[in-house]
């Protein structure tokens, strides 16, 4: 269990150092609220097991942008230095991290469940 709260932690770390990299950026409102409650669904995380509707439905937004921004990505191959594929990434990145925290919030509820009286 140590190990998934030091990943977690190292999750955290990085959603809070993808918002202060958007602090320069035009729609830095949007990204900035994006990272933001990655950080804070990670964090809490640790310490609740909520239900596992929350992540999931954050990863499908997240991934469904992605979707949307995947064309642009490809029109710039893919380089890192401009913005789209970068917002692109972000997203995947989010949206896989919320999908493992779904997964891992239903196993537990579902363990929970069946604990006897």
């Amino acid at each position: 269990m140590m190990t998934g709260k030091v990943f977690k932690v190292l999750l955290v770390l990085f959603f809070v150092y993808a918002c202060v990299v958007q602090l320069n950026d035009m729609d830095a409102i949007v990204w900035i609220a994006m990272y933001a409650l990655a950080a804070g669904m990670t964090l809490t995380s640790m310490f609740y097991v909520y239900p596992a509707i929350l992540p999931g439905i954050f990863a499908l937004i997240s991934l469904g942008w992605a979707t949307v921004l995947f064309p642009g990505s490809m029109e710039v191959n893919f380089s890192m230095d401009k913005e789209v594929p970068r917002e692109f990434m972000g997203l995947v990145i989010v949206g896989l991290v919320m999908s493992g925290l779904s997964y891992f919030h239903a196993k537990a509820r579902n363990a929970q469940s069946h604990i006897p009286n």
